[in-house]
């Protein structure tokens, strides 16, 4: 990794950690199985409400705690964005996920 790349993902985690939970919770993206499958194995998950769960280590942490990596599936697809741990609730995250994909 250069410099650029290096001075790029510190700006990425800062972001992410000055942001507040309401607007995280804007920031869905769709993945895939492989992804969420991967995710879900590499470490043991922080918390679980399946299909909902956060990845084990947290991404960085901002005002309101530890920021992980939260993935679930609605109707067969995939989708993740970062979470405050705090804030963990799969019933949301579908909602939030409706919402912004107009499901």
């Amino acid at each position: 990794m250069n410099t650029t790349q290096v001075q790029a993902a510190l700006l990425h985690y800062s972001t992410i950690a000055s942001s507040t939970e309401d607007q995280l919770s804007r920031c869905w993206q769709e993945t895939t199985e492989e992804d969420f499958r991967e995710m879900l194995e590499v470490l043991f998950p922080e918390r679980v409400e399946w299909p909902a769960f956060l990845v084990g280590e947290a991404l960085t942490h901002g005002e309101q705690g530890a920021i992980h990596e939260a993935y679930t599936k609605i109707k067969g697809k995939f989708y993740m964005r970062p979470a405050y741990r705090a804030y963990f609730n799969a019933d949301k995250y579908e909602q939030q996920i409706k919402t912004q994909f107009e499901l």
